[in-house]
């Protein structure tokens, strides 16, 4: 059973992702749940770029969102001198002890008329189940430049 401390830290820092102050990924480095599962993602991982495991991209307004009646806050980075060629998007469950993150890349030489969507190498981080990939997959699909 989840703590009522977690519960309250829950729902006000979804409160503050609706409101005026925005939280980013980085932000929640602080918080010690947080880190220890996003230390615990990326300890099983091979090669992956620093920004990625520091968390230390151009981060993105962070949201709520649900899937398969769980709620989740999801954040999103890209790195920083070329955000368009590499993105990380992440899944956060409300008990802050898991974290799924889904890293994007494409390659350097992609001609403009080509669909990013195509040729994108996507790798999953912390092995997501089926509704979580879609969750990911569909706020992947909402970017601007993602076709």
């Amino acid at each position: 059973m989840t703590p009522r401390w977690m519960i309250a830290a829950w729902l006000a820092l979804a409160s503050q992702v609706v409101t005026a102050e925005p939280v980013e990924l980085p932000q929640l480095l602080a918080n010690e749940e947080f880190r220890s599962a996003w230390e615990k993602l990326v300890r099983e991982e091979e090669r992956l770029p620093d920004w990625v495991l520091n968390l230390d991209g151009q981060a993105f307004p962070m949201i709520a969102l649900e899937a398969a009646g769980r709620r989740y806050l999801f954040g999103k980075l890209c790195q920083i001198d070329d955000c368009g060629q590499e993105r990380l998007l992440v899944l956060i469950d409300r008990d802050w002890d898991r974290a799924h993150a889904l890293y994007v890349r494409l390659p350097e030489a992609l001609p403009e008329d080509r669909a990013p969507s195509r040729h994108a190498y996507l790798r999953w981080l912390g092995d997501p189940n089926a509704a979580q990939r879609r969750l990911l997959e569909e706020q992947l699909s909402l970017e601007p430049d993602w076709y």
